[in-house]
């Protein structure tokens, strides 16, 4: 990428998140403080230098995420109720499980998938579901989705503002 490109995403980000920030404000209570979930979904998106032909994709995962958050607290809560275990020991057993089982499972069960393969995506919800204890979580997981959906966007629309700079330098 030139420098030129950089810049200008640069400031194309920086917009896009500081025009979201003051949205999140106007959202209803259970959704205004969450403009941190939407920060999650566009760094783990453009880490992976997410492409917008695989956003269904990332949905897809990111979606699954919620089913394995609610697999960590049923887990820990069993080791914790059932078997006795204190809240550290529950997590460290518990969260270690459910972890083995979750890469395994999406890695060499459904890893040829494409559409349940991306662990990025979803244990970065998992985290965020870990973050609000699993309250709330249709609300964090949209907050998630949007940021995906912006980080993939980020490079279509800085090539507007890019294309039409070098089409006006051209003229010159």
């Amino acid at each position: 990428m030139d420098k030129s490109f950089v810049i200008k995403m640069a400031v194309v980000t920086g917009a896009i998140i500081g025009i979201v920030n003051g949205v999140y404000t106007l959202l209803p209570k259970e959704a205004s403080g969450l403009s941190w979930a939407f920060i999650v979904g566009l760094s783990i998106t453009l880490a992976s230098q997410g492409e917008l032909k695989k956003l269904p994709k990332y949905f897809t995962n990111e979606a699954c995420g919620v089913i394995w958050g609610i697999a960590y607290n049923i887990v820990v809560g069993f080791f914790m109720v059932s078997i006795g275990m204190g809240l550290t020991s529950a997590l460290i057993v518990g969260v270690g499980l459910v972890t083995t089982v979750a890469i395994l499972v999406h890695h060499l069960l459904l890893g040829k998938t494409a559409w349940l393969n991306q662990t990025q995506f979803i244990f970065g919800f998992v985290a965020c579901f870990f973050a609000v204890n699993g309250a709330n979580w249709p609300y964090v997981l949209l907050s998630m989705m949007a940021g995906t959906a912006c980080a993939v966007l980020l490079v279509p629309i800085t090539m507007l503002f890019h294309k039409s700079v070098a089409i006006v330098e051209k003229e010159k």
